[in-house]
């Protein structure tokens, strides 16, 4: 039938007469047609696009058959056909129904819920069309159709953690990487690039400290660091995806705390006002002659100082404490009216060292004891050490504590000739007598 529909024959009947007559007839012959044409997609496949920001019931496309019947077995996948049903199977992913919706009279493929490229990139579905004419051999045919999700910019760039702290030796090279910034974009293309930027640091200083590598994101030293001047900087890190159109463009921050970790690059350095003590010719073993103070500026065990006697000390006269730096009387001298001791002098190395790794650093004086007869010897304070503790919100001019001077032999302290100071240096110059 679908090749030739109708025949036109004609027909003679003749007899066997002399002469022969003859009748001829004109026949017409219909071929029927049979339900023997499956629907045909127009195509083996089928692909479509969509963005996934678009809304529930978009028209992804429309599927369009056609079949060589006639009549009530004629098929059309035009809307309004009304001669093939459609039906949709999933593929892949087994949830694929869910996503898309077929009209079953016109072969149109909807969007039945909200796309999300980043959870599903592609899916594959099977579009059956089926003749539903009256004929009791209906057919069918199927086409596989892909849709694939178009990306749209709907991801923010995201930080693995937030905050970041970085702990950086103070003596790092300027021109080192000290970290390497690292954000995702679950967005395709453009959209998922990423570019940092450094918005601000904080303490805010002369000359920049870090700089950020838009590209790599890599944090590098600018400047030197001083654990000793400023030990912590806050960093703001800004990444921005690069969507097509600026507008689009969506960015986040990270907050970025920088550690500076001490190294041993300060020596101990005396604070000690006077190189030169006096000494009563009469002193017993036991008795403080001074107390030497070496500060470090460095922290923990690079700043912890021990002191000992380097040199002058061969006799073993004198004593030095370890830890506190005081210095006693170890032998006495003498008599006290043995002269010969009068106005001796001694004079001993002193070494500070710091506990600092790898190496410790020391720093050394020499101090020079002079042997004074008793009616020579200078006022004395009272206590060799004083405490105090001092508020950190006390006011200047606030009270601290009193001291007290006199010759070690008087019971009672005179202080009216007598002056006191503090030596410049001592405590950062915070504190007056």
């Amino acid at each position: 039938h679908e090749e030739r529909a109708i025949y036109r024959i004609a027909v003679a009947a003749t007899d066997n007469g002399n002469p022969p007559r003859q009748t001829v007839r004109l026949l017409r012959v219909e071929v029927l047609d049979l339900n023997d044409n499956r629907p045909t997609f127009t195509s083996s496949s089928l692909v479509f696009k969509v963005r996934e920001d678009v809304p529930v019931g978009y028209v992804v496309g429309n599927v369009v058959t056609s079949d060589s019947s006639d009549g009530d077995n004629l098929v059309s996948g035009r809307a309004g056909g009304g001669h093939v049903m459609y039906t949709l199977t999933a593929l892949s992913p087994q949830d694929g129904e869910d996503a898309f919706d077929m009209d079953r009279s016109t072969g149109s493929l909807v969007v039945a819920r909200q796309l999300d490229r980043e959870t599903q990139s592609e899916y594959k579905l099977e579009v059956r069309a089926l003749d539903t004419s009256t004929s009791n051999n209906p057919q069918s045919s199927a086409v596989v159709v892909r849709v694939d999700i178009s990306d749209v910019n709907d991801n923010a760039p995201r930080w693995p953690k937030d905050p970041i702290v970085i702990s950086v030796s103070e003596d790092a090279a300027v021109g080192s990487a000290v970290w390497n910034f690292t954000a995702n974009d679950a967005d395709a293309g453009s959209n998922g690039e990423m570019r940092y930027s450094l918005v601000s640091t904080w303490p805010k200083v002369s000359d920049p400290v870090f700089s950020v590598d838009p590209l790599t994101g890599t944090l590098t030293l600018l400047t030197p660091l001083d654990y000793e001047t400023l030990t912590e900087y806050t960093l703001v890190v800004k990444v921005t995806d690069q969507a097509s159109n600026i507008s689009d463009r969506l960015s986040s921050s990270q907050t970025v705390k920088i550690l500076v970790q001490d190294t041993n690059d300060n020596r101990p350095v005396f604070v000690t006002p006077s190189k030169t003590v006096h000494v009563s010719d009469s002193a017993e073993p036991g008795t403080p002659l001074t107390r030497l103070i070496a500060v470090d500026r460095d922290f923990g065990e690079n700043a912890r100082v021990t002191y000992v006697i380097s040199a002058g000390n061969e006799d073993g006269k004198f004593v030095l404490g370890y830890t506190s730096g005081v210095l006693s009387l170890s032998r006495p001298f003498g008599p006290t009216d043995n002269k010969q001791n009068a106005g001796a002098r001694y004079r001993v190395n002193i070494t500070a060292s710091d506990h600092g790794t790898p190496v410790p650093r020391h720093t050394t004086t020499t101090l020079t004891m002079v042997v004074q007869g008793t009616t020579e010897n200078p006022p004395r304070f009272v206590h060799s050490m004083y405490h105090a503790s001092v508020s950190e919100d006390a006011t200047v001019g606030s009270f601290v504590v009193n001291v007290a001077a006199g010759p070690p032999s008087s019971e009672t302290v005179r202080v009216s000739n007598h002056t006191f100071h503090i030596p410049q240096g001592v405590a950062e110059d915070k504190f007056t007598v």
